[in-house]
Formats: C-alpha cells, sequence, structure tokens
C-alpha cells in the first residue's frame, strides 16, 4: 500500500514508497553500461476511442516482438531483466506527444517513437494510471531502477500527470505511425496477407486475443486511467 497525495491535476501519486523484495530488478545483474531512464508514456484521455483502438493479428504482434527481443538481447530495455520464460517480457509501444496551441489550440500529434521490451513491471511505469487503476503500484520499482529517491519518484508523477491532465484537455489528435507503416515485419507481413485488417494504437495494452500475457488485473482503486 502507499498514502496519496492529490493534486490539480485530479490525478493521485505516491507520498511514500514501500520497497519491494519480489521485484525483477531485486536479481539484476550489476552492469558498467549505463541504462536508458526509466519514465511514464501517459496516452492523453481525449486520444482514446475508436481512432486509436488498434487492431493487429496476433501472428504479427507476436513476429514484432521476436523481432525486438533479439534485438534487444532477450532482456528488458531498462531493468535488464532476463527471464527462462519470455511470455515475462511485453513489447511496449512509446509515443511522443505534441502540441502546438498557437497553431491548432484544440489539436495534438502522436507519434510512434520505438518499440521496446520491457518486464511488466517496467511497463507499469510506462502505463502508471492504467497499472494504479488496476491495483498494481510501481513507485518502488521505479525509484529501485533509476536509482531515486522517493521524492524524485512523487515529482515525476506529479510532473507526468499534470502533462497528461494538460494534454487530455485538447479535442482532437492526429497520429503519425510511419515507424510502423515502413517497418520491415509489418511490410513482410502485408505481402503475405494483402486484406489482413490492422491498425497501430496501444497494443501493448490489449489482452484479449492473446496478444499479450499480462497478470490478472487486481481489485481497481480508481475509476479514471491512463
Amino acid at each position: 500500500n502507499a498514502l496519496w497525495l492529490s493534486r490539480s491535476s485530479g490525478r493521485r501519486v505516491p507520498t511514500r514508497i514501500i520497497m519491494a523484495s519480489d521485484s525483477p530488478v531485486s536479481s539484476m545483474a550489476e552492469t558498467s553500461e549505463p541504462k536508458p531512464r526509466l519514465g511514464t508514456n501517459l496516452v492523453p484521455k481525449s486520444a482514446w476511442g475508436k481512432k486509436f483502438k488498434p487492431n493487429c493479428p496476433r501472428e504479427l504482434w507476436h513476429a514484432l516482438f521476436q523481432y525486438y527481443l533479439k534485438e534487444g538481447g532477450d532482456k528488458c530495455k531498462y531493468c535488464g531483466w532476463s527471464p527462462q520464460d519470455k511470455q515475462k517480457l511485453v513489447l511496449h509501444q512509446e509515443w511522443r506527444v505534441q502540441t502546438d496551441k498557437e497553431i491548432e489550440p484544440k489539436k495534438g500529434m502522436l507519434t510512434l517513437l520505438a518499440f521496446e521490451v520491457v518486464c511488466w513491471d517496467c511497463h507499469d511505469v510506462k502505463h502508471a494510471g492504467w497499472s494504479l487503476y488496476e491495483n498494481r503500484p510501481c513507485y518502488s520499482h521505479l525509484a529501485v531502477v533509476n536509482g531515486w529517491t522517493m521524492e524524485q519518484v512523487t515529482q515525476h508523477l506529479e510532473d507526468s500527470f499534470e502533462s497528461w491532465s494538460a494534454h487530455s484537455s485538447l479535442g482532437s489528435w492526429e497520429y503519425d505511425s510511419s515507424l510502423w507503416d515502413n517497418h520491415p515485419v509489418v511490410q513482410d507481413y502485408k505481402k503475405a496477407h494483402p486484406y489482413a485488417s490492422m491498425k497501430v494504437g496501444s497494443l501493448c495494452l490489449l489482452r484479449s486475443g492473446g496478444l499479450n500475457w499480462h497478470p490478472e488485473p487486481k481489485k481497481t482503486l480508481q475509476k479514471t486511467r491512463t
């Protein structure tokens, strides 16, 4: 459990961290190579809906997962965890949120930047509001991976949810899926299946259709999700 602090964004953030001993990070091997910093990647609420709802054949998603699993050395990009059971890893999509209120006051742009293989704990950090909704607090994991104090974790989440709240106030969104459209795995699949229906979106959040292997959701804590 954790204590919570309400802010103007209407979201909840932790004020106390309880370190988890069963985190994949606890068994992470020491390495001299610098790791990329783990952080949230929150999709604005106003971008949810039919236009952003993805559709992807299961075999294509698994092919992309295997492509990036091999590229990343069969381990989580952020904490370095490499389980024997690769179903404990997931393919995450990293999105860039852009706004230009002077040109388009009520419009934003979501750009698919990258695919990343991560463990489910790091993935819960990426989608912190979603994991909160399903009662999987991720704060201790974020602190351990980045070597942060409680204050640093709290500040990062406050800033993230404040930005998310501001972005969610925009009325419409455009989507740049060039990375998906031009990906060699996707192009090969389209050639072999010219009539297949597919559409990029938050595929890493889907459980249906066998796209992802994911822990069962726990008791819901709040009614909003990110």
